[in-house]
């Protein structure tokens, strides 16, 4: 081979070997940044939602249903005095059992019925929170004996839910920026961003779901007074992204 034909092949293979390197620098993409945020809207629930038991007990079965009748009719106007419609007042089930005396039995060796419990479940959605434990009490006195769950919601989800993402994009390019600049670099376009939503809303995510705060409170026959009632707080409302920067 020619000196002139060495001299080309030489210059073909620094040629390929500098473009291949060229393309490798390349297909590496931008250096990245990959950082989180997380973010918390305290929010005051504003629709309460309380499942409760109306509760009966003789051992005559119809006047256990017409006393329990009564109690729910005053429950039904106690609830109107507070301005509920009653559209959001209902009454979804009806149970009847038989309440025995355990240390007593029959000569044929059965159990004795002492009574007969009649329990009937009553729902009332409240649109208006800060009357919350105002009416609670009053149905107390009105004769309900348990409330079995209280479910604290809030009307307009989207807007906190808005809210809540935005500080957490936010925090993560805070974060991004600090980092960075802490090495004398700065923070690029944004190259990827992932949304957390499925973690739980009390754990670390978005608000799925309403917030519950299940009761189970029994209160004595003649009053009321035994009563703890659940305060009125607020939801946190959470969000979590993310996000991949471009380095520059």
């Amino acid at each position: 081979m020619s000196h002139s034909m060495k001299t080309l092949a030489l210059g073909l293979i620094l040629a390929m070997g500098c473009a291949s390197g060229a393309l490798a620098e390349e297909s590496r993409g931008p250096g990245l940044i990959t950082v989180s945020g997380e973010s918390r809207v305290m929010v005051t629930p504003d629709i309460v939602i309380i499942s409760f038991g109306v509760e009966t007990e003789d051992l005559d079965v119809e006047k256990a249903r017409r006393e329990n009748d009564e109690i729910v009719k005053r429950v039904f106007d106690t609830a109107r005095k507070h301005g509920i419609e009653d559209k959001n007042i209902s009454t979804d089930s009806l149970s009847l059992r038989p309440s025995y005396n355990y240390k007593k039995r029959e000569e044929n060796g059965a159990r004795v019925v002492d009574s007969f419990v009649i329990t009937k479940n009553v729902r009332i959605i409240l649109h208006d929170a800060s009357k919350y434990e105002a009416l609670l009490m009053e149905l107390i006195n009105c004769g309900v004996k348990y409330a079995y769950n209280v479910q604290f919601q809030v009307a307009d989800l989207n807007e906190y839910r808005e809210r809540a993402r935005d500080l957490a994009l936010k925090a993560a390019r805070d974060k991004a920026e600090k980092m960075t600049g802490a090495l004398g670099q700065g923070v690029g376009k944004v190259y990827s961003i992932t949304e957390n939503a499925n973690v739980s809303s009390y754990g670390g995510g978005y608000y799925e779901r309403p917030r519950y705060f299940n009761v189970a409170v029994e209160v004595q026959p003649e009053g009321a007074q035994d009563l703890e009632v659940t305060a009125l707080g607020q939801i946190p409302i959470k969000a979590s992204v993310t996000i991949s920067f471009e380095i520059e």
